[in-house]
């Protein structure tokens, strides 16, 4: 947001790197991802778990996906399915999952109905205990604070009517921590939340205006 340019190299593994050591600590066994892209979670924890769902609403990224499984002999352990976060085949899910993630890709659901609604799915058919983990997730209460920040950086000097100028443009589904709480109080499933800031060294968007949850 701040350059136009991509995040470099060692941004991205730190924060990547991350991202894979908060989910293996959750010691998954049966991963359904919503949201899995070309697989940059996929192909960091598929050697720590039994079996793994990846979808995605792009049937593009679900071929690529799938190349790349047989291309390295994963395909008994991994079943790709392209579709939309809130039209899943849970009932075609023939090993019951215990760990859902859905990372980097929440900022683009249209609104908070529609990602209460795919949780609330994903819990009622997980058959045992388990956690979702909702990564990358955008601050609701940094928004003008970020917007500030991008807007100094470019032009080295700002106001307030730019910051809300901008602010109500962006269109992106951002979210406070306390959102979650909510959820819990309306979800007996959910028995607690982890709402966890992004750790590293890096000056990056990600780390300074997202953060990760877990639901337990």
């Amino acid at each position: 947001s701040y350059t136009g340019e991509p995040i470099n190299k060692n941004d991205m593994l730190e924060w990547i790197n991350a991202t894979v050591d908060r989910i293996k600590q959750l010691r998954p066994e049966v991963i359904l991802e919503i949201g899995s892209g070309s697989g940059l979670i996929l192909f960091n924890v598929i050697d720590y778990c039994n079996y793994y769902y990846a979808t995605d609403f792009s049937q593009n990224v679900i071929n690529y996906t799938k190349n790349v499984i047989d291309k390295f002999g994963y395909n008994h352990k991994v079943t790709t399915i392209a579709c939309i976060a809130d039209q899943l085949p849970y009932k075609n899910l023939k090993k019951p999952y215990n760990t859902v993630i859905i990372n980097s890709v929440m900022q683009y659901f249209p609104n908070l109905d529609y990602l209460e609604s795919v949780i609330i799915e994903s819990i009622s058919n997980m058959t045992n205990e388990g956690n979702i983990f909702i990564g990358d997730i955008r601050d609701y209460r940094l928004l003008k604070c970020f917007h500030y920040s991008v807007l100094n950086y470019k032009n080295k000097s700002t106001n307030k009517a730019e910051v809300e100028y901008f602010a109500k443009r962006d269109k992106e589904l951002l979210v406070s921590p306390e959102y979650f709480i909510y959820l819990m109080g309306v979800n007996e499933d959910i028995s607690y939340v982890e709402a966890i800031p992004k750790f590293g060294e890096a000056n990056t968007e990600m780390n300074n205006y997202r953060y990760d949850v877990v639901l337990h």
